[in-house]
């Protein structure tokens, strides 16, 4: 999983258990990698990247799905959706 770049982490932000403040959002592409995330208490994004399916990742319960990283423009409406929400 990797975060958006960009996200600032300081304070309790960057203590166990806070991923989910200061706008930042995993991205995985593994019903495993949405597992994770949602372990952890915080919202993921789930790209179909690589083996596993829009409806996958979906059904693994990310929070939002993309087919893909091909636009650009997307990605970031869908990344400001998740972390601001």
């Amino acid at each position: 999983m990797l975060t958006w770049p960009g996200a600032r982490l300081s304070g309790s932000c960057a203590s166990p258990g806070f991923a989910g403040c200061c706008g930042t959002s995993p991205v995985g592409d593994t019903p495993k990698d949405v597992e994770a995330a949602l372990t952890a208490g915080v919202r993921v994004i789930g790209v179909a990247s690589g083996k596993s399916s829009v409806d996958e990742l979906g059904d693994a319960g990310a929070t939002r799905v993309l087919a893909d990283l091909t636009d650009p423009a997307e990605v970031v409406r869908v990344v400001h959706a998740v972390t601001e929400s």
